[in-house]
């Protein structure tokens, strides 16, 4: 029936004070957790009615089929026995946390309140800790002829995370046990491993301290603590021998490798002592060529030579040339769905080094989803991308990046044709030159060198044409331009788990457009902003920054609070009194404020239905959305959220009144929607719908901003593919 914890100090004659002690005690109280059937909020000593228990309960038989078995697994819920919670494990458990954190002498008992007939049982455990020990001396114990692994632990031993004065962590001398290890296998000691690696501790000094001593297992032998080096490298192509050292190419039935290439990457090199570290590094790097379906990277020891290893690299190449067709469902997380029909040809290691190519020609109709989607209008178009990628081979830049990722060098370019049918038709041409790369396990940069995007307007509507005539501006951000920008773009991902993660997510990205330009055009003819031209085009300056947080916390197994700020400002100036319209903000749609479609709403307190999609764009804007996520059953999850935000013009737009940012009411002036929604997680895809409310409106008069100031409910649905973030 569920549970309570009591944890306290252990009877001393002196006061102690346990270090970290909310952690520790926060640790016990979630060791001790006990949720009984009818559980409220996920508190083990709140009970309410257990209607699961019930419905398991009236349909309960020994079968594992039909309707009663379907009934109680996907809506019913198994009682919660003592025999399952096993009280006797767990105090022996808790025990053995606090001693973890050398709480040597710490107890933990629990009694048994029974009730009805000893059918129904609470448990009350108490816990109380020990005063803990801490380290007196840290020492490795080295021999006399243990010279080299002294020279490498000496500027490496013991870590920050273990000084002499901290309390005892069985956590920490497991991770410096392995650090350690990894240390010996990073600099050639090949035959040690960490069961080699003793941990003695010695608590008889008293005053509840220890002498922490290190040390190497003393049958080892000379050879095994000896370095040893990589003698030769064999490389294995479809089970073919090749030669590595001819510097030429190595063709087999795929196609073909330079071995410059596989030289200049590969980590490990002959004459060179073995590590384990440049073995994950050459591994990682032909994952990350992606013209290799699988690999193996193993060493065979020398029979006449223990000191010399053979490393044999086995590659097995993937299908060069692929071309797909297929029929989707396309989705856009902006709000539009849609039928398309895409074509994708790519081509693997073009020259030898693993260049790789990738088109795709895609054909898509999409129609808006949401509240006043009526007044957004359809669209259809024809797109291509394609990208060419390859290794970045220059030694200065690679000597900053990780060895273990591949840095990359990438030229794109993507042809657009779209029409929005109420509107006009726009042509887009998009180049863009960069570099990628990581400098840790959890980070992406993204440097856009040159971006070059030239975007026209064709065929205009007269609805659109009488919209320029009251709305100057708007035609200044979609007329024919040049921009040519550069950007860079950083993520860093702390995220843990698939779909109940926990950690955070950023990204951040810098842009900016028409610098270099500029210039050029003051030295030659230096023409008045607004009139400076290049190749024909006039060009745009502006500089944009903008940013993605997510934050995930776990409330139980499968529940948790996820929570999204996301944003940008956009600042034009020089040859342009305006942003463009394609890297303007807009807000709405499945993944922003759900209720309402894309485009619809802003920016400000500005709204006009006849010409939403292409009138509400703002140069700033902020976001924040909160949602809890909770199983409910079988694939089926639940979630409750609200979103808030809008979008604003830095310079107020005359034409479109309460446009401008209010900067003291940023608040004030966003919007504030509501709901709930059920997903469906199907393994290879989340399938979403959510239905909610706007709550406040900040285009309507003050006193009538709120909901229930109106008589009619501004309702909603969104359908979409996968988690809003």
């Amino acid at each position: 029936m569920g549970s309570k914890t009591k944890v306290t100090k252990k009877n001393s004659e002196e006061k102690f004070k346990v270090d970290k002690g909310s952690t520790k005690v926060a640790d016990a109280y979630l060791l001790l957790w006990d949720l009984p059937n009818g559980s409220v909020f996920g508190l083990p000593f709140l009970r309410g009615i257990p209607l699961r228990l019930q419905i398991y309960n009236t349909f309960y038989n020994e079968k594992k089929e039909g309707f009663s078995y379907w009934i109680r697994n996907n809506f019913g819920e198994e009682p919660v026995l003592l025999s399952d919670v096993d009280p006797d494990i767990k105090v022996q458990k808790m025990v053995e946390n606090f001693e973890h954190y050398g709480h040597f002498g710490t107890t933990a008992s629990y009694t048994l309140k029974y009730r009805r007939n000893k059918k129904k049982v609470f448990v009350n455990y108490t816990v109380q800790i020990a005063p803990s020990f801490h380290y007196k001396t840290i020492d490795f114990d080295f021999t006399e002829d243990q010279d080299s692994i002294r020279q490498i632990l000496e500027s490496t031993f013991p870590s920050v995370a273990l000084q002499v004065g901290d309390e005892f962590n069985l956590d920490i001398l497991k991770e410096e046990k392995q650090r350690i290890w990894q240390t010996f296998q990073e600099n050639g000691f090949y035959y040690i491993s960490e069961s080699d690696i003793i941990i003695e501790a010695d608590t008889s000094i008293g005053n509840r301290q220890i002498d922490l001593r290190f040390r190497l297992n003393n049958k080892l032998s000379q050879v095994e603590l000896s370095k040893v080096y990589i003698e030769d490298i064999k490389l294995f192509i479809d089970s073919t021998q090749m030669d590595l050292k001819s510097n030429e190419k190595l063709f087999y039935n795929r196609g073909y490798l330079k071995s410059s290439f596989l030289n200049s990457f590969l980590s490990i090199k002959p004459n060179t002592s073995y590590s384990s570290l440049k073995t994950k590094q050459s591994s990682s790097f032909l994952s990350r060529t992606r013209i290799f379906t699988s690999h193996t990277i193993t060493y065979e020891v020398n029979p006449l030579d223990s000191t010399k290893l053979i490393a044999k690299i086995r590659l097995t190449p993937a299908k060069a040339t692929k071309i797909g067709v297929s029929v989707n469902a396309n989705y856009i997380t902006s709000g539009y769905m849609g039928p398309s029909a895409e074509l994708n040809f790519s081509q693997l290691n073009l020259m030898g080094q693993a260049q790789n190519l990738n088109m795709t020609l895609n054909a898509f109709y999409d129609f808006p989803l949401g509240l006043y989607s009526e007044q957004i209008s359809n669209a259809f178009g024809i797109t291509y991308s394609g990208t060419y990628e390859a290794p970045l081979s220059l030694a200065f830049l690679r000597q900053k990046m990780r060895k273990d990722v591949l840095p990359k060098y990438f030229v794109s370019a993507d042809l657009d044709f779209i029409d929005r049918q109420d509107y006009f038709q726009q042509i887009g041409v998009n180049g863009t030159v960069g570099l990628s790369w990581s400098a840790t396990n959890n980070d992406q940069h993204k440097l856009n060198l040159l971006n070059v995007v030239v975007s026209d307007l064709r065929e205009t509507t007269p609805r659109f044409d009488s919209l320029l005539q009251t709305n100057p501006i708007l035609g200044n951000s979609l007329e024919r331009q040049l921009i040519v920008s550069s950007s860079y773009s950083y993520t860093l991902d702390k995220r843990t788990g698939a779909n109940w993660p926990e950690g955070f997510y950023l990204n951040a990205e810098i842009e900016t457009a028409g610098n270099m330009l500029n210039l050029i055009n003051v030295v030659i003819n230096d023409k008045p902003n607004g009139s400076k031209t290049a190749i024909g085009l006039r060009f745009v300056q502006y500089a944009r920054l903008q940013y993605d947080f997510r934050y995930f916390h776990k409330t139980g197994q499968s529940s948790l609070i996820a929570f999204r700020t996301t944003g940008g400002i956009g600042l034009a100036f020089g040859n342009s009194d305006n942003m463009p319209y394609i890297r303007q903000y807009y807000i709405g749609g499945t993944n922003s404020l759900r209720p309402v479609s894309a485009r619809s709403l802003g920016p400000g307190r500005f709204n006009q239905f006849q010409s939403s999609e292409v009138n509400q764009v703002g140069d700033l804007k902020f976001e924040t959305n909160i949602e809890y996520r909770f199983k409910l059953f079988y694939k089926f999850s639940g979630a409750l959220w609200t979103d808030a935000g809008n979008i604003w013009l830095l310079k107020e737009d005359p034409n479109r009144v309460g446009s401008g940012v209010r900067w003291g009411k940023i608040f004030e002036d966003s919007y504030l929607t509501a709901g709930a929604g059920i997903r469906l997680d199907l393994n290879v895809l989340v399938l979403r719908f959510d239905y909610g409310a706007m709550l406040y409106i900040p285009y309507f008069n003050d006193g009538e901003k709120w909901i229930w100031k109106h008589d009619k409910p501004f309702l909603g649905a969104a359908i979409g593919l996968g988690f809003p973030f």
